[in-house]
Order: C-alpha cells, then sequence, then structure tokens
C-alpha cells in the first residue's frame, strides 16, 4: 500500500485501513484529514482528537436558519479570531421543494429548528437518534426524545411523539414542519388546534413556556382530519385509543402552555443535530433502518459522523460518487466506519448534498475537499472541526524580494514576509512581523535593503521574530531588453504620461536603477520631463526612445483629438465569464452585424434565480492595461431593453480597484447599437481595466438574456465625441425630409415587439430620430413615420433581431436600410 504524507507538521498515528491510497495531512493541532482511493469511491476522512486543547466540533447554522448556502460558504463566514472552520461537512437532511430542514436542529439550548420524526422502517429517522457535543466537550451519538409538554390547568399532557403518521393509542405533536397542510389521521381519533403567537417550531428556548389558546377540535368520528396552523404559529394534538381521552376536556377558548424538554442524557448538550439512521452502534455495523429498504441498498455520495469508544475522537466521513465510481451502500459505510474505529456512527444527509471541506496548510478558510455529484449544493447546517487556539509565535515564515526577478549591479531591492503560520497552524498577518535584514553576499545592506555589488547568486540572511531566514538573490551585470509602459503612448493635448520601465535579461524582469535611462521624444508630439511626457497642444504623431547602455526601445506616440479605437471582439482569448447569484457566459457573436469588424462579444446572463443583487461579469484575465489618462472609456453595446446597469472596474498600479458606470442603474433601456461612455477618475495611475459587468439589484428586472459589446474606444481629450456607427456609400438612395417607410414582414407579427425601440432610424453617431412605428392591421407591415422632419445628412432605417413574429419568434438578425438627406 502506498501512503503520502503531504504535511510535514503532522507528526502521530493514523488509522490503518486496507484501502488502495491514502493522502493525510493535518489541518489544525488534533484535526486531520485523509482522502482514500477505494473501488466504490473517494473517502475523505476528517479525523477529530479531542484530547488536545483548542479542539472541538461545532454545528453551524445559517441565519435565519432557512437561508440555505453552501458548505464553503457557511464555513468561511463562521471562521473568525480564535474560532476557526478548519474542516467541515454538510449535516442537515432538508425538503429539496422547500429548502427547510428535515429534523431537530437545537443548539445552546434554543431549538432552531423543530423538523420531524416517522415511524416508519424504511425512514431515515424511523429511531430518532442524534449527533451532538456535550458540555465536557465529549461526543455523543445516541437516541433522543424530545417531549413537548402541553399543560392544562393542573394537568400535563406529554405526546407519544411529535410530526409523524398517528398510531392506536398514542397522542402525537403536529406543526407546520410536518411535511402536509393536515394532519391525515383516521376518524378515531380527537384532534385540538391551538393557535400561538410565536412560532413553536423556531428560537424556542428548552422549559420555557409559550402560550396558546384552543381554536378548534375535531371530534371522534369526523372524517376530515385537522389542519395544521401555519408558519409554525401553533399546533395540532392528535390523539387515539385510551390516550384520546385527556383531550376531551378541551374546548374551544380554552389556554394552554407548551414547553419542550428533552431526555437526561441530552440536558447539558451544547447542539444536537438529528438525523439518521445509525450506521454503527457498539463498535458494530448496525443499522436503524430497513437494510433491504431503496435507501439503504441504494448507492450513492454519502456522509456521516462517527465517534470512537473513548469518546474522545470525532470522525467526519464522506465518500464520492463520480469518475466511474458507485459510491456505497449504506451497509458499505457502516462497514467502512467501523475499519476506521467508528463505535457510534450516524447517516447525514448523502447524495448531491454530500460535501467536505478542509483548510489547506497555509490558508485561512477552509475549501472544496471533494467532489459533490452536482457542484455545490446549498444546505441548511454543517458538522465543523474546530480550532479555537490564540495566535502564537510565527514557526513557518516565507519571504521574498519585494519586487521579483535579478537585480543590477548598482540597483536594490527590500523584502517582504509572504507567510507566517504559528504553531496550531494560525496564518498570522506577515505585517506584523519584523523583518531585519543582517548581511549578505553578493552585495551589501543598507537602509534594510539588499544593494547588489557583484554579479552572481548569492543570499541574504534575514531575522524575522527571533529566526533567522536566508533568502537566495540573482545578481547580474548585463541586460537584454527593455520593456516600456505603456507600449504606446496616446494621450490628448497637453495630458501627460508617466513613463515606466523594465529591464530584462535572459528573459526574466532585472531590477535596476531607471533614473539611468536616456528618454528622447519626437519633437512635434511633446515634451519631457524626467519620466513624465507632456503632449503637444494639437494632433500629432511621433516616438518615444529609451536607452540604456547599447540597448534602445521605441514606442509609438499619438495626440488625439478624438476616441481611438482600441480594440475590437475578433476573439475571447483572456476573457472568461463569472456570475454573482446569476448564471453568465461569454461567446462570439458572427450573425448579427458588429460594429467594427467580423464578429462582437456576447454575454449570456441568467438572474431569474437571484435571491438578492445579481451580476454576471466579462473578465480580462490579465486585466487590460490602458494607456495613459483617458477622460472615459467607450463600448458601443448592443442593448435587449430589459433596463440593467452596465458597468465597469478599472484598478490602479497598487490593486486599488474602482468602479466605473457605462449606464446609470436601470439605464440600458434601448434595443441594437449604442455607444456609451464610462467616465474614468483622473487619478487612478497606471490603469488596468479589469471588468465590465451587467448587474440588476432589483428583483423584479431579475430577468435573462444576452447583450452584445464591440469597439472599445477611449477619449482622451475634454470634448465628447461619438466615433461613427457605420457609412453610408454612394449608392444609398436620397429621400424627401419627411420620408415614410414601410416595412414589409413574410410573417405575421406580434405587435407588442413593433415598436420605436425595436424599428428606428438612426444618424451615423448612433443618435436617433424621433420617428412612430405603427403595424398595420394585417400585422404584415410597419409604417415609420419622422415625427420631425430630417435634417441633411446620413441616415439608416434598422430593424432589430427584437421584433418578433405572432409565435413570439425573434428575427435571426438586424436588417439595414442605409439612406441620405441633402
Amino acid at each position: 500500500m502506498k501512503r503520502l504524507f503531504v504535511a510535514a507538521a503532522f507528526v502521530g498515528a493514523l488509522l490503518f485501513s486496507p484501502y488502495e491510497e491514502t493522502l493525510a495531512a493535518s489541518v489544525s493541532q488534533g484535526v486531520y484529514h485523509d482522502s482514500k482511493s477505494t473501488g466504490n469511491g473517494t473517502v475523505h476522512e476528517l479525523s477529530v482528537n479531542l484530547n488536545q486543547p483548542y479542539t472541538t466540533v461545532d454545528l453551524g447554522l445559517p441565519r435565519p436558519i432557512t437561508k440555505r448556502t453552501t458548505v464553503p460558504e457557511l464555513a468561511r463566514e463562521r471562521t473568525h479570531k480564535e474560532h476557526h472552520v478548519v474542516g467541515a461537512v454538510n449535516a442537515s437532511f432538508f425538503h429539496l421543494s422547500t429548502g427547510v430542514p428535515s429534523y431537530l436542529l437545537m443548539k445552546n439550548g434554543v431549538i432552531h429548528h423543530l423538523g420531524s420524526t416517522s415511524s416508519r422502517a424504511n425512514d431515515f429517522m424511523y429511531e430518532p437518534a442524534a449527533f451532538g457535543m456535550l458540555a465536557d466537550n465529549r461526543p455523543q451519538i445516541a437516541p433522543y426524545r424530545l417531549s413537548p409538554v402541553v399543560t392544562v390547568g393542573n394537568d400535563k399532557l406529554t405526546p407519544t411523539s411529535y410530526n409523524r403518521e398517528r398510531e392506536n393509542d398514542e397522542l402525537i405533536f403536529y406543526t407546520s414542519n410536518w411535511a402536509y397542510s393536515h394532519t391525515r389521521t383516521n376518524p378515531f381519533g380527537v384532534e385540538v388546534v391551538v393557535e400561538t403567537s410565536r412560532s413553536v417550531n423556531e428560537n424556542v428556548t428548552l422549559g420555557v413556556p409559550i402560550e396558546g389558546k384552543v381554536i378548534g377540535v375535531r371530534p371522534y368520528g369526523q372524517k376530515t382530519s385537522a389542519a395544521v396552523p401555519a408558519n409554525g404559529r401553533g399546533f395540532v394534538l392528535s390523539a387515539s385509543g385510551s390516550r384520546a381521552s385527556a383531550l376531551t376536556k378541551l374546548k374551544k377558548g380554552d389556554t394552554v402552555q407548551l414547553a419542550y424538554e428533552v431526555d437526561e442524557r441530552w440536558n447539558d448538550a451544547r447542539f444536537m443535530i438529528a438525523s439518521g439512521p445509525r450506521l454503527v452502534q457498539n463498535g458494530r455495523a448496525a443499522l436503524s433502518i430497513d437494510p433491504r429498504s431503496p435507501r439503504a441498498t441504494e448507492r450513492t455520495a454519502r456522509t456521516a459522523v462517527a465517534t470512537n469508544k473513548a469518546r474522545d475522537r470525532v470522525f467526519l466521513v464522506t465518500v464520492d460518487r463520480n469518475g466511474g465510481r458507485t459510491g456505497m451502500t449504506m451497509q458499505e459505510f457502516a462497514n467502512y466506519l467501523v475499519s476506521i474505529g467508528a463505535h457510534e456512527a450516524l447517516n447525514l444527509d448523502g447524495g448531491g448534498s454530500t460535501t467536505m471541506v478542509t483548510r489547506r496548510y497555509g490558508d485561512v478558510y477552509p475549501t472544496l475537499t471533494n467532489k459533490p455529484m452536482y457542484g455545490l449544493r446549498p444546505i441548511n447546517a454543517t458538522l465543523e472541526a474546530i480550532s479555537t487556539a490564540p495566535y502564537g509565535k510565527p514557526v513557518d515564515i516565507q519571504v521574498e524580494q519585494a519586487e521579483k526577478g535579478k537585480v543590477a549591479v548598482g540597483a536594490s531591492v527590500g523584502f517582504r514576509i509572504t507567510r507566517a503560520i504559528d504553531e496550531y497552524q494560525n496564518v498570522l498577518d506577515p505585517k506584523a512581523i519584523h523583518l531585519q535584514l543582517k548581511s549578505a553576499t553578493h552585495g551589501t545592506i543598507e537602509n534594510n535593503r539588499f544593494v547588489a555589488t557583484k554579479p552572481g547568486r548569492g543570499t541574504v540572511v534575514a531575522d524575522a521574530h527571533g529566526q533567522t531566514v536566508r533568502i537566495p538573490v540573482h545578481v547580474t551585470d548585463a541586460i537584454d531588453d527593455l520593456k516600456i509602459a505603456p507600449e504606446v503612448i496616446y494621450s490628448g493635448p497637453n495630458e501627460t504620461v508617466t513613463l515606466r520601465a523594465k529591464a530584462i535579461f535572459q528573459k526574466e524582469n532585472v531590477i535596476f536603477n531607471d533614473d539611468a535611462i536616456q528618454w528622447t521624444v519626437s519633437p512635434n508630439v511633446g515634451t519631457l520631463d524626467g519620466k513624465v511626457f507632456r503632449a503637444s497642444n494639437e494632433k500629432a504623431t511621433g516616438t518615444l526612445t529609451a536607452s540604456y547602455g547599447s540597448v534602445k526601445k521605441t514606442i509609438p506616440v499619438h495626440v488625439l483629438t478624438e476616441p481611438v479605437r482600441v480594440g475590437s471582439f475578433e476573439a475571447i482569448d483572456g476573457l472568461e465569464a463569472s456570475s454573482s447569484r446569476a448564471r453568465a457566459s461569454i461567446a462570439l457573436e458572427r450573425t448579427i452585424q458588429p460594429v467594427h469588424g467580423e464578429g462582437s462579444l456576447r454575454l449570456d446572463y441568467d438572474f431569474t434565480s437571484a435571491s438578492g443583487t445579481a451580476a454576471a461579469y466579462i473578465n480580462w484575465k490579465d486585466g487590460y492595461a490602458i494607456s495613459g489618462s483617458p477622460k472615459a472609456i467607450g463600448l458601443w453595446v448592443y442593448g435587449n431593453g430589459e433596463r440593467h446597469w452596465l458597468r465597469g472596474t478599472i484598478e490602479d498600479g497598487n490593486g486599488n480597484t474602482f468602479p466605473i458606470d457605462f449606464t446609470k442603474n436601470g439605464g440600458l433601456d434601448w434595443f441594437g447599437w449604442k455607444y456609451v461612455e464610462a467616465h474614468v477618475p483622473n487619478y487612478v495611475q497606471p490603469m488596468t481595466l479589469k471588468q465590465v459587468y451587467l448587474v440588476e439589484p432589483t428583483p423584479s428586472r431579475q430577468t435573462k438574456g444576452s447583450i452584445l459589446i464591440d469597439a472599445m474606444h477611449l477619449r482622451y481629450n475634454a470634448e465628447p465625441f461619438t466615433p461613427p456607427a457605420f457609412t453610408v456609400d454612394q449608392h444609398a438612395p436620397t429621400v424627401d425630409a419627411t420620408k415614410q417607410w414601410n416595412v414589409t414582414f413574410s410573417q405575421k407579427m406580434n405587435g407588442a415587439t413593433i415598436h420605436n425601440g425595436t424599428i428606428y432610424v438612426e444618424r451615423t453617431d448612433g443618435t436617433r430620430h424621433d420617428v412612430s412605428v405603427a403595424l398595420t392591421s394585417d400585422r404584415m407591415h410597419a409604417i415609420v413615420s419622422p415625427r420631425t422632419a430630417y435634417e441633411p445628412g446620413d441616415y439608416r432605417l434598422v430593424v432589430s433581431t427584437y421584433t418578433k413574429n405572432e409565435h413570439n419568434v425573434r428575427k435571426v438578425k438586424d436588417r439595414y436600410f442605409p439612406f441620405r438627406v441633402e
């Protein structure tokens, strides 16, 4: 058997089991992660040693309890100083149709969710059981009895169970956590309906009474079962046989009190999570579900929590079903848990919910460890391995050059701490640790910086919080290339651009003193003041040259009085889509005619499942470098009339990001192509465009669709200017200034899509003339009339793809009819 240890910080014995391959790592003091490849799937184990200080297990719940979230997100939310979630698995079952948890969730004596139980041998909760941590930090897997005790005067009624089918001689307590609107009981019993002023399902403290009033009684023999009060605001007591007589005293208007009690073994539990079935009991595989039931025999991904015999260790275990692996049956899973030392084990939600996260060495937050069947599924609760360790002294420190690359003779470089980890694997703030350079080969130490003096490979010795750190350096006395930023200068008249230069040797960056560069510029385009270029006061083209020894680099310079097109979207290399509370993708659009070139970029989005503000992003993977200081960034955008908000993000040289607006909120309200600009703050230098994105905070506008973008422009001068959208050739007809157009369709059209947004007349700069559009009674023609006479110039009539036929099918592409008015 092959066994690979990937974390040197882990020293200790791991449980042995005869599986193909193991990958083990320590995620904190006392918490270890194993990954084992088996014939049925990859098994992930989190072993939590409770004998270690600062180590425990906790129940993670979202707020509110019905707000489902993914395991990584919930683990991140619940990580804070000296309370680190170092590993977690999905826990509670929930109803896929409603997202509501299925069973009991209780923490610190408060019932966060009551849930239900069952009387069927093929159900998960045939025997109500739970996992929890007791006050002494010892785990427990055992049956539980949660009793809703109803007090009527001096009498107390203790139901047999809650939220399950009623059988003979039973008193059952029903709340809206029951899966149905009515109790669905037979007529051979008595039912009392009680209304309460607050929920009896959530945020109820054990032993604290809730007052209610009887609002209805269903007598013996009535065929219709009682309706359960909605939203947890009440309950139904349903009794049959010998238990029914206790309810006959109650009548409409009576006041009762409800309080929950838990059996003695769970009295001091810090938390309880009910689940099932039990998989291991007293060290043997023993299912508390009919082992022949489909739920037990199904091969699928599974999750479980287990404890050892000494009850000083908790195992959080998942098995995946993917990559051709089938997963496990419950019996196989139980056998596996016994093999790793489980004395008691409880099944948790599995299948598509099966998820594990662990904190990797050097990370603050845990990240996904296993491979869920269908991607990350939002859930209602997690079981978490917790480290409460204080932040200690660093034992693992990594240092690197503040600027990467070789160091030129005569140049200097500083250093920074990139990672600091203490004995408990907490990630410390590197800025809080003082780094003092002590000595160096191939150079000297001046003002806590390394100054290169001799070519070759050397070492810098530093002290970091009492630890000696050695950092390699490489000194060179030669360069073979220069890189100038920006690579092309675009500037408005009298604008300034700060120049930056990098030296290259053998394709690697060289840290050097760029004050030694000699700069020269064509006299007609501007002047230089050190590293600052100032453009001339009129339109011009020239060059700028940087010289360092025998190496020279020349870049073009353009002084502009109108926007310059810097990009058309002919490919999507270097671009990617992302989303927030939405789905998004990008593709090249070749059917709808672009403004420039052969194609445009299409952003497809779906905001329909959003719960909160939704966004769809077009991201430049490495950022799009913007030359100089443009006043605005412009885009041609093909709108769909859905009134979204089009924004962008730019970044300065220090990594600070700034939002820019191409439209206002709700402003993307047009159909077809339109030029829009986002004004740029003049203090952002150097500038990189990181993303363009659609955002929609308004629920009623969270639709799905697509937009196109094309022909990015930069405007450097202060005067607004719109680049032309099209040109009209000499063969275009010349028409009268009041020309009325008759657009003929080949099929009947949907009148709701025929209007002056989808059919319009525009000038060459994209501005639209005010026209009226009317669909004829046969729905085969649209009459387009100018409301005011056309001024002399070039125009085109546009019938956009957003005109739809009577079957609501869009046109495939735009139709254009150019014309001229003299």
